[in-house]
């Protein structure tokens, strides 16, 4: 993910080891780039969901692409309403989207940008 080399002991889990440096490592860059962010209509980002933070794991997503959809979305959506009475409101950004819940400012989830939406809004192909 960033390169580094760990000194690992040789009792650690692959849990143990994910947890502390994949997921630690996340959580401090989350707090230290994300938390206090506003977004371009006005919400201040106040956390990530343990969901998020997963999902930004998982898809390889950068902060700095998170950061560029808050603010320089290519669309906001409209803030819709779950079944169970979750709002959440989608920033379509040339790279990332975001779902925030724009009551709370909890980035709920996050995933790459899909190629026909990235061609919707004519951002080029290999803008990946």
């Amino acid at each position: 993910m960033t390169g580094k080399s760990y000194e690992v002991p040789a009792d650690m889990t692959y849990e143990q080891w994910y947890d502390l440096y994949i997921v630690k490592e996340t959580e401090k860059e989350i707090n230290e780039k994300i938390i206090g962010l506003k977004t371009s209509n006005g919400i201040g980002i106040e956390s990530v969901s343990k969901h998020a933070i997963e999902q930004k794991i998982m898809r390889k997503v950068f902060i700095e692409d998170v950061i560029d959809a808050l603010n320089n979305p290519l669309k906001i959506g409209k803030v819709k309403i779950d079944d169970q009475g979750r709002k959440s409101q989608r920033f379509v950004g040339s790279k990332v989207t975001v779902n925030v819940n724009p009551d709370s400012g909890v980035i709920a989830t996050l995933w790459r940008t899909g190629t026909s939406t990235r061609r919707k809004f004519g951002v080029n192909k290999s803008a990946n």
